[in-house]
């Protein structure tokens, strides 16, 4: 089953939010890379039930920047991304992601693959393996912070693992 058309994709991501929640006090920022969406919703939905929203940032490359290029239009399109699962070329859950980042005042961001690089480099120095989408969503955290971005707490979600 794909999370992203089964109706119930959203309920299993609602435990991460409630998993950060026992592990640290509160979260100011989460960044989270996109494709669907399902996983964006889902924490959404699970901070959301604690009435403590961290802001949403929604992370995509800038080979397929559907949505995070409503906020961040400060790249130049790339042919093909090293982020090679975040490929949606369609978005049924638009609405509800919009709503998300909207609701906690959050926002979108728009990385490279010079970008993911480099934060995929940073990650390695720390002997931290990831996919090239979770070094997409640290990539978006500087981002964030060169564009003078107030990030407090921040959680980034490295989703999957380079093989």
């Amino acid at each position: 089953l794909r999370p992203s058309i089964n109706e119930f994709g959203q309920e299993g991501y609602k435990t991460i939010a409630y998993e950060l929640m026992l592990a640290r006090e509160e979260i100011d920022d989460i960044f989270i890379p996109v494709s669907s969406g399902v996983c964006l919703v889902g924490v959404f939905k699970g901070f959301n039930r604690f009435f403590k929203l961290p802001k949403i940032h929604l992370c995509q490359p800038s080979a397929n920047a559907l949505l995070s290029s409503l906020y961040d239009n400060d790249f130049i399109k790339e042919e093909k991304g090293l982020a090679s699962s975040l490929v949606a070329k369609t978005h049924p859950l638009k609405e509800k992601i919009l709503e998300a980042v909207a609701k906690t005042n959050g926002t979108g961001w728009t990385i490279s693959n010079t970008e993911i690089l480099t934060a995929q480099s940073k990650l390695e120095e720390r002997k931290i393996v990831t996919s090239n989408e979770g070094a997409l969503a640290l990539a978006a955290v500087y981002k964030a912070r060169n564009k003078g971005w107030k990030l407090g707490r921040t959680v980034v979600l490295l989703t999957g693992r380079r093989y």
